[in-house]
């Protein structure tokens, strides 16, 4: 087997036993899947993803790159944005932001102007919250990029014919952006806080001091 189809399978399982120990059983069958197929593309392409290439430390692909590359293969139909390029989305662009994550995690902290939406949403709830998006680019985000891109791909092309100029998917979601130290808020007051999910996802942080799971512990 080609090194690099080593490399896409090894990264792939290991992001989808990432998704299991995060409850996410259909996301890491399908990730499992995908990396059993031989579609070139997949493997030849998997070594040089961005997310891997620019959060690739002393020659070893950190774990939160390792579950980026995948939502990648596995969500292929919609676009997946760093933080910088979300920034630069920005300036270019009316954002939606939406925030795939429960209250609780949204309490202890979110994106500048995000609007909370429920993992669980139907279509036409997501359209409530969403308001207008006639010309404007939609993005969703959540921890790590699970349950974001899997909401991303579903409404896609209902937001289309709404006339959404892009649905995209922030990479890494809010992980990647607190690991960045960019700025979260509390409400309108800025911290630095993040809820980290659970104990096995919070190893993904990299600032481990400030990650919490109980909105009281902002205090």
């Amino acid at each position: 087997m080609p090194a690099k189809k080593v490399l896409a399978l090894a990264l792939a399982v290991s992001a989808a036993a990432l998704c299991v120990g995060f409850g996410y059983s259909d996301v890491s069958k399908s990730i499992i899947e995908t990396a059993r197929q031989t579609e070139p593309v997949n493997y030849n392409q998997a070594d040089q993803d961005p997310a891997l290439v620019e959060n690739n430390k002393n020659g070893r692909f950190s774990p939160l790159s390792a579950v980026e590359a995948v939502m990648r293969l596995r969500y292929r139909q919609i676009t997946h944005v760093n933080p910088q390029d979300l920034d630069d989305l920005s300036q270019r662009k009316d954002v939606v932001l939406l925030d795939v994550r429960e209250q609780a995690e949204y309490e202890v902290s979110h994106l500048a102007g995000a609007i909370r939406i429920d993992p669980k949403a139907d279509t036409q709830t997501v359209l409530d919250l969403a308001g207008d998006v006639s010309g404007k680019a939609v993005v969703f985000y959540c921890s790590v990029g699970a349950r974001s891109s899997t909401m991303a791909q579903r409404v896609r092309q209902t937001l289309a014919s709404q006339g959404a100029a892009g649905v995209y998917n922030l990479s890494g979601g809010i992980f990647r952006w607190h690991n960045e130290e960019r700025a979260l808020y509390n409400q309108s007051t800025p911290t630095s806080l993040v809820h980290k999910f659970d104990g096995y996802w919070g190893r993904l942080l990299r600032r481990k001091d400030l990650a919490i799971t109980n909105p009281v512990q902002k205090q």
